[in-house]
């Protein structure tokens, strides 16, 4: 017995789908239509894709020169000359906990935690309403605080004569 002729092709004839010309010309149309759609939603998706923000860059003057050398000798001042009865701090440990409290870190994305060790180390107690707080005042408050020597300004305690003053490039 001889196989199904349905999967021979006649004699003469061309294997294939027989389609009229005005067909393949409508199936060349759709193909050229979906390519150009698959190429556009490609492009849109790769110009949409969530990307990285790029990493910002800072304009500013820079980090003061000497920074790390500054910060040690602030200390040493403070505890040694200013404030002798803070002798016991050690400033080798504080200027390694300020340094890696803020360089190198992104300012907005700054937490708590960074500060932790530092604020711990430079802890210091100032007396019940002996603290002064100045916007826009600052000669004034700072001659308030030199003649009267029981009260303090943030930049009196140990953390804010460290800091006062100093450009950080984050």
């Amino acid at each position: 017995m001889k196989a199904s002729a349905g999967f021979s092709p006649v004699p003469g004839e061309e294997p294939g789908c027989h389609l009229s010309k005005k067909a393949k010309v409508c199936l060349g149309i759709l193909l050229c239509v979906l390519v150009a759609g698959t190429i556009v939603a490609v492009v849109v998706g790769v110009l949409k894709w969530p990307r990285t923000p790029p990493h910002r860059e800072w304009n500013g003057t820079g980090t003061t020169p000497h920074f790390s050398e500054i910060v040690l000798g602030r200390c040493y001042t403070y505890t040694q000359v200013l404030r002798p009865e803070l002798r016991h701090k050690d400033c080798g440990q504080i200027g390694k906990a300020f340094m890696n409290a803020f360089l190198s870190k992104d300012p907005c994305n700054s937490s708590e935690q960074d500060y932790q060790l530092l604020l711990k180390l430079t802890n210091q107690t100032t007396p019940c309403h002996t603290n002064v707080f100045w916007s826009k005042s600052n000669q004034l408050a700072h001659q308030y605080t030199r003649v009267r020597q029981d009260m303090f300004t943030l930049e009196d305690t140990l953390m804010g004569y460290i800091a006062d003053g100093l450009d950080l490039k984050f």
